[in-house]
């Protein structure tokens, strides 16, 4: 009886893995089919207007949707793990902020918004996110160790003077050019197409394959500063 049960509890996981996969999948599909033109049968030779619609303009903006959502749940996942605490996002580390500081700068000094599904805006914002989430690290290091408390206090201070130069930097800007930097920092997916799946495709594949290579070290931390070393987990590494 004691067998069976374990069993049952090892594959929970599993099928509510699966149950929430497929209602993904239907969900997507039916958010790409159904619209204010109504339903669009997708393989119907007789509406290739409408098809077109489809492959073109609604499948790919719902696969994107998927991606983004999938890579935001995972580095999500990753640090409430560190911090052991389930509110945790990226503004706690300044990444957010520092992203967005390197995107106005570029918006400011006119750089393209976009091109080849991954303009020069968004490789300023990486590299700004990037810069603060190093400059984070070296002011919180200790003696080789990483106190997720002095990461957590360092991230807050380095992003709130990241969000305070970007928006002194917005401020300045012309109304219509503030329009369009405010536009991307929210994000959207209007404008989208095949051409942005296919970037972010590779980033995906890689983050999702990092994560469950370090998913043991990801889960060791989880148990807080005090048990991890007892578990095996090395802080210096």
């Amino acid at each position: 009886a004691d067998g069976g049960a374990g069993a049952v509890k090892r594959a929970s996981p599993a099928v509510a893995l699966t149950i929430l996969t497929l209602l993904l999948l239907a969900g997507a599909a039916l958010a790409a089919c159904w619209g204010e033109s109504g339903f669009i049968n997708p393989f119907d030779g007789g509406e290739a207007d409408r098809a077109m619609i489809f492959w073109e303009l609604r499948l790919p903006r719902v696969v994107l949707a998927v991606l983004v959502g999938g890579c935001l749940a995972v580095s999500g996942a990753i640090m409430q793990a560190l911090f052991q605490n389930s509110m945790a996002d990226p503004f706690i580390l300044g990444v957010s902020p520092g992203a967005g500081l390197g995107a106005v700068l570029a918006i400011t000094l006119g750089v393209p918004l976009a091109g080849w599904g991954l303009g020069g805006v968004a490789l300023a914002a990486f590299a700004g996110g990037l810069a603060a989430m190093v400059v984070v690290y070296f002011l919180a290091a200790r003696g080789g160790a990483l106190p997720v408390g002095m990461l957590l206090l360092t991230g807050l201070a380095v992003g709130g003077v990241a969000t305070a130069l970007m928006t002194f930097m917005l401020l300045r800007l012309n109304v219509f050019t503030m329009r369009s930097a405010l536009t991307w920092l929210l994000g959207s997916l209007a404008y989208r197409g095949w051409m942005h799946v296919l970037v972010l495709v590779p980033v995906t594949i890689l983050g999702v394959a990092g994560a469950q290579y370090f998913h043991r070290t990801v889960n060791l931390l989880a148990f807080g500063d005090a048990a991890a070393p007892h578990l095996g987990l090395d802080h210096g590494r």
